[in-house]
């Protein structure tokens, strides 16, 4: 999961773009099950673009979504990254 505040997140292995996301003002929620095996053991890179203050789908969001620019003219804030595995056992014997 990346939470994030910004225009458009992109996500790249090995160069080739492979996942993509518009701000819509909540986590960004990223299934990597689908590159595995191929993707393991390489690199997985995040490119964001910030959000602009003139953003033609601002008033699409929520209020609560909508960053407060103050004297800036865009916002990138990475609020947090984490790796939530989809699958949990315990066995004992």
């Amino acid at each position: 999961m990346l939470d994030y505040t910004g225009d458009t997140a992109m996500g790249f292995i090995d160069g080739e773009l492979v996942l993509d996301e518009f701000y819509k003002g909540m986590p960004w929620q990223i299934g990597l099950r689908k590159f595995y095996p191929a993707a393991g053991g390489k690199e997985l890179v995040f490119y964001l673009r910030p959000l602009h203050k003139n953003a033609t789908f601002l008033p699409d969001l929520d209020p609560a979504d909508v960053p407060d620019f103050g004297k800036r003219d865009q916002v990138l804030e990475v609020k947090g990254l984490e790796f939530v595995p989809e699958y949990y056992c315990v066995i004992k014997y």
